[in-house]
């Protein structure tokens, strides 16, 4: 009888043991989520990035009405002034946006380039 019962005891004792021993369920579990979670920010990312580019050629588009209607009889071009701010205030806003998502830096501030360029490239050719 006293065998018995030691064999139970182990038995209980190794039972309960081994399965605080390996976790292995919960590990690949949460690579699995890693994974997704990671393919969700890159696209979210890239989708900021297109968002950056397209407020760049508004606020191109915009600056231009805004030259255009300044130099009209009775234009006004306070509008479009406020519509290239803000353009200009949401391609900042996207580019930041891309790189907290974990696009590279490189790709995070096409738009931001774009805009640069675009207005030197307008102030050398219009205004000189």
């Amino acid at each position: 009888m006293r065998k018995l019962i030691l064999l139970l005891i182990t038995i209980t004792t190794i039972t309960n043991v081994s399965y605080a021993s390996f976790p292995v369920a919960e590990s690949q579990q949460t690579f699995a989520e890693e994974i997704i979670i990671e393919e969700k920010s890159q696209n979210g990312g890239r989708l900021y990035v297109a968002l950056s580019v397209f407020s760049t050629i508004v606020a191109i588009a915009s600056f231009f009405l805004v030259i255009g209607n300044s130099l009209a009889h009775n234009g006004n071009s306070f509008i479009y002034l406020l519509l290239t701010i803000a353009s200009v205030l949401a391609t900042l806003f996207f580019a930041k946006g891309a790189r907290e998502r974990g696009v590279k830096k490189s790709k995070s501030f096409i738009g931001i380039i774009v805009l640069i360029i675009s207005f030197l490239l307008i102030k050398f050719l219009i205004f000189d």
